[in-house]
């Protein structure tokens, strides 16, 4: 008696998968518009929360202590970094108690130009 294999039992063929090797802005390799702007509004957006966090606010306390109203607290603790300038989340810094520090170095790779 012959015995027929179900689709479960054949060894399925794993998919393959292409591998990209980015650069160290997601942004950029997206193709988005201005990602070294985007990048560094997202890291703002994540350190914000960071100290958010680390001093248990609730939403009420966010929107008194950055002084931005309820529906503007939504968007930033979820990253919708369109909605607030640089400028704006450097403010929310100072006002979490924190200053900001830029810092300049050469280009690593000098064919990565700010557009």
């Amino acid at each position: 008696m012959t015995r027929t294999k179900t689709v479960s039992q054949h060894k399925r063929k794993p998919p393959e998968v292409s591998v990209f090797i980015g650069t160290r802005n997601v942004f950029a390799d997206l193709g988005l518009r201005n990602p070294e702007e985007t990048l560094l509004k997202a890291k703002l957006v994540i350190e914000i929360e960071r100290l958010i966090q680390s001093k248990g606010w609730t939403q009420s306390q966010v929107t008194k202590e950055l002084g931005i109203d309820r529906a503007r607290t939504t968007p930033l603790l979820r990253g919708r970094l369109g909605d607030f300038s640089f400028e704006r989340l450097l403010r929310f810094v100072k006002r979490l108690g924190q200053e900001g520090q830029i810092k300049m170095r050469p280009i690593k790779h000098p064919s990565a130009t700010i557009k």
